[in-house]
């Protein structure tokens, strides 16, 4: 399990390390350690033959002028180019300064493309984590100097110009091709845009121990693959009732595909037993499709209460967990069958439900329905659907999308799954989970019913256990790795992360 910190967080952690006894200049020296070490592992990548390291006025700026020191007694040509008046200097800075000059490193004051046309490596130590302001003047004419360069570059912390808490471009930023980060990963780095500046991600121990409880605000982690050992061991002496009987309420008139996928998720994933509860003419090509799956169906044009809705209600009871949405449609046929769901479970069954696509369609449409939602419950809506359930536009959603995630299962007391490139799990407790893992190929039409489907499977298997929701998130990220390895991004589809599901799981 990694843990991902906000730029307060980190300088809380680092300010704790301080008063426990170790002095920031040692910090600072063991980052700029971490940095040379990382890039002498990595020679055949990195050429050190003449190192150019862009510094600012800050502590960021003391890590990079600490870097050419620690390079110089390497034996490698390291030059710093000051960037920023003197004045600003912090006082770490000013003691680099003082060491590096005492080491006959050369320094720059100027800018000019003179001092990058012959590197064969730069530096980026412009900004550390600290900047909520854009880039501006010299700073910006660094930024985009670095980034006209032929060398590639590195930042140290995080790239010049992402703001460390969203990973928003503050008007420019250093295109790295890889970040070496302390302590922890910064959210800046693993949300998009920042993401697609920091490069590969390196996060380096450096002596500040981050401790959950210390941390100022929501906490944000990573589940990593290791964490599926948190998952139910499946008892070897049990029976198709022991792994959770899993209810998938989805498909509407002709339209048998998402709850097909969404099904078969679910059986992939480990439940025992899959019943789909569907319209009738989706019968065949649904046994047709799935025979492990059982088949409950209604007619969608004259859906009646005595007698569907009883039904519904024993398949209900049936089961021990229940996904509702895929391919339900939205019309009144599938709000009647939601609100038997919502009222059933909130007098009766208190069970784990999953509420995806149509179903959050649906809520969006009638708000005073969440009232109803006092069980257990996760959402899993891509930024449209957000956006329709929270009132955001998806743009203010995707600028930073982990506060009004937390705000929305907080308010809401739900699990909230909002899928994007970066997918955002949040806790109705405020703490949130974030996946980074994944890639294009999951950008295929399905590939939502299939998370579903393994969602369902899990939140009921594994309903006590919080970290299951992003478990869930982490096994679809998983499958559609492995679907790329074996078909590649561009023609990986849904089916096709069904077979990958059992390897990982």
């Amino acid at each position: 399990m990694k843990t991902i910190l906000t730029a307060a967080q980190m300088k809380a952690a680092d300010q704790r390390a301080i008063l426990q006894g170790v002095p920031s200049l040692v910090l600072m020296e063991r980052a700029a350690l971490s940095v040379v070490h990382e890039l002498m592992h990595r020679k055949q990548e990195f050429d050190l033959k003449r190192v150019v390291i862009f510094c600012g006025t800050g502590n960021n700026a003391g890590d990079g002028a600490a870097i050419g020191r620690i390079l110089k007694d390497y034996g490698y040509d390291a030059t710093l180019v000051l960037v920023g008046p003197a004045q600003k200097y912090s006082e770490a800075m000013v003691q680099q300064i003082v060491a590096a000059r005492n080491r006959g490193i050369p320094m720059e004051t100027e800018l000019s493309r003179s001092s990058v046309s012959h590197a064969t490596l730069l530096i980026d130590a412009l900004f550390g984590i600290g900047l909520t302001r854009e880039v501006q003047g010299v700073y910006a004419d660094a930024i985009r100097l670095m980034n006209e360069a032929k060398a590639p570059t590195i930042a140290v912390d995080i790239p010049s110009g992402i703001h460390t808490d969203t990973g928003e471009v503050m008007g420019c930023a250093v295109q790295a091709d890889l970040t070496v980060t302390f302590a922890a990963a910064k959210r800046g780095l693993l949300l998009y845009p920042g993401a697609a500046y920091a490069g590969e991600v390196r996060v380096k121990e450096i002596g500040i121990p981050i401790r959950t409880e210390l941390q100022e605000g929501s906490l944000l982690l990573e589940c990593e693959e290791a964490d599926l050992s948190l998952l139910p061991v499946r008892d070897e002496s049990g029976n198709k009732g022991s792994f959770g009987k899993i209810l998938v309420i989805g498909g509407s008139k002709q339209m048998f595909g998402a709850a097909a996928l969404c099904a078969e998720a679910a059986m992939r994933a480990g439940a025992g037993m899959v019943k789909v509860y569907t319209e009738e003419t989706n019968r065949g090509p649904l046994a047709s499709r799935l025979p492990e799956a059982l088949i409950s169906t209604y007619r969608e044009d004259d859906w009646n209460p005595m007698t569907d809705g009883l039904r519904l209600l024993d398949d209900l009871c049936w089961a021990d967990g229940i996904v509702i949405g895929p391919g339900l449609g939205t019309g009144s046929t599938a709000m009647d069958i939601l609100m038997v769901v919502l009222d059933w479970n909130r007098r009766n069954g208190k069970k784990p439900v999953v509420f995806d696509a149509d179903a959050l369609n649906l809520l969006s449409e009638s708000p005073t329905l969440m009232k109803q939602i006092r069980f257990p419950a996760v959402f899993t809506p891509h930024m449209g659907e957000m956006s329709r359930l929270c009132i955001h536009s998806i743009t203010d959603l995707k600028e930073d999308p982990v506060q009004p995630a937390s705000a929305y299962a907080v308010q809401n007391q739900v699990v909230l799954v909002l899928k994007d490139a970066r997918t955002i799990i949040a806790l109705p407790d405020g703490s949130c989970f974030l996946n980074t893992r994944g890639n294009s190929a999951l950008a295929t039409a399905g590939s939502g019913d299939v998370l579903a489907g393994i969602m369902g499977c899990l939140f009921t298997q594994a309903a006590q256990l919080p970290e299951a929701p992003a478990l869930a998130v982490l096994v679809h990220a998983l499958s559609g790795e492995r679907a790329a390895e074996s078909r590649s991004r561009r023609g990986a589809i849904a089916g096709d992360l069904l077979r990958e599901i059992p390897e990982i799981i």
